[in-house]
């Protein structure tokens, strides 16, 4: 179910972030560790240029998968 939510807001990314990161969050609340999810919220954030919580957002994907390049990149 989490991984629905994901698709969703990576769906909705391109039209609208508000509505992606609801579904950002409703994925979240279903499954806290799922991967990608932060990466992308993070992403969000940074193009909003929100970069404190891009960052936190880009932390918790390395918390969740150490290896995440991309995330690492951002910093």
């Amino acid at each position: 179910l989490a991984g629905i939510w994901y698709t969703r807001g990576k769906a909705f990314k391109i039209e609208s972030t508000v509505e992606a990161l609801k579904c950002f969050d409703m994925a979240l609340k279903i499954d806290s560790k799922i991967k990608g999810v932060w990466y992308e919220k993070g992403l969000i954030y940074k193009e909003k240029k929100n970069y404190g919580e891009a960052f936190k957002c880009f932390d918790k994907e390395l918390e969740i998968d150490p290896k995440h390049e991309l995330s690492r990149n951002q910093k």
